[in-house]
């Protein structure tokens, strides 16, 4: 048995014909109707009209359920305002209206007119929700000491990595810096042992990461450095020196391994420092 059905020649510049057995649906017949808007339901052949679909999308009813819907997605974030503003705040940073905190990351101001200041639309994952490599560790932001600042741009986004300042770290705009990253501007510790075993402080150097920059999960980036723009930084590099601008480095301590064109990416060939 087939069926014919009858498309109206103001809508269809051709009648095709769609035929199925009932007790007998061929994948050929199931993949035909699902290409020209039509399935089957109980032995009857439903058409699938676009202009159907188009007058559902038009009716009250859809555009009251799509409002809804984006009402309750706006209800369910602003619900989440009071306790992010208090997290943030009660760590002396400054929480803004545009930020995606999956988890609680840490925030830690230590000492006399230090501070932490990060942009807008910062997101922070400090769970696994998200990340397909996982998350061990909460982001932790620190600045530690007299004057330490801790600057991050507009639209940068980390993952259960640690920043912290004992003098100054900048990070630009769009950077990424992915799970267990360590940026630190300091050795925490001096190398004598004698200063050490006193308790002195180890050495610090300011660090500037420009805009565009990726760094990768599990490097770490040491005191006095500059990653130029756009510079990836590979997974598990130590970075001891200046990276430049467009640059891919890896190892440790990290080396110039590639290079990124304006159009996308060229690993091969390292590029002399």
């Amino acid at each position: 048995m087939r069926y014919q059905v009858d498309y109206s020649p103001a809508r269809y510049q051709s009648t095709p014909k769609l035929g199925f057995t009932p007790w007998a649906d061929s994948s050929e017949n199931r993949f035909t109707r699902r290409r020209e808007g039509t399935r089957r339901t109980q032995g009857r052949l439903v058409i699938r009209s676009p202009d159907l679909i188009a007058r559902r999308r038009m009716s009250p009813g859809y555009e009251l359920l799509r409002r809804s819907y984006r009402l309750a997605a706006c209800l369910a974030y602003l619900a989440t305002v009071p306790l992010r503003w208090y997290w943030c705040t009660s760590q002396r940073v400054r929480w803004r209206y545009g930020w995606r905190l999956y988890g609680r990351p840490r925030f830690r101001v230590r000492g006399a007119n230090a501070r932490i200041r990060i942009g807008e639309r910062l997101v922070a994952r400090s769970s696994s929700r998200g990340n397909s490599i996982g998350v061990f560790q909460p982001v932790i932001i620190t600045a530690w000491g007299r004057n330490a600042q801790v600057n991050i741009g507009d639209d940068v986004a980390m993952s259960g990595c640690s920043i912290t300042a004992e003098e100054r770290i900048t990070v630009g705009n769009r950077v990424m810096i992915g799970a267990g990253a360590l940026i630190l501007d300091s050795d925490a510790h001096p190398l004598d042992p004698q200063e050490r075993f006193k308790g002195g402080r180890g050495r610090t150097a300011p660090i500037l990461i420009e805009d565009d920059v990726f760094v990768g999960a599990r490097a770490i980036v040491l005191k006095g450095v500059r990653i130029g723009k756009g510079a990836v930084v590979a997974a598990g590099a130590v970075v001891v020196k200046d990276v430049p601008a467009y640059t891919i480095v890896g190892g440790n301590p990290a080396r110039p391994i590639g290079h990124v064109p304006a159009g996308g990416l060229s690993v091969g060939k390292a590029v002399s420092p």
